[in-house]
């Protein structure tokens, strides 16, 4: 019985990742929905942003919709990329 049958993948996707090799060879795809199931570490782009206003920066922080299958709600993570950084 499929996976998706059993209830053990939430939000089928019709969306596909590519499997690679550490040179960036392709080896399989993999229905994202599934990545997690089988442990691999998937990879995303998150935009977050500063803006001026009135005189004043404010940050822009995205956060994932109430309504996703995976960690609904949650704030996309941030990266420092000063020398500060810890």
């Amino acid at each position: 019985m499929p996976l998706e049958a059993q209830g053990l993948l939430l939000s089928w996707r019709d969306e596909t990742y590519d499997g690679r090799a550490g040179d960036g060879t392709g080896l399989f795809k993999l229905e994202r929905a599934a990545a997690r199931f089988f442990g691999f570490d998937a990879q995303a782009v998150h935009v977050n942003g500063l803006v001026a206003k009135g005189g004043a920066m404010s940050m822009w922080i995205a956060r994932r919709s109430a309504d996703e299958a995976i960690d609904p709600g949650l704030v996309v993570r941030t990266q420092r990329f000063d020398d500060d950084a810890a």
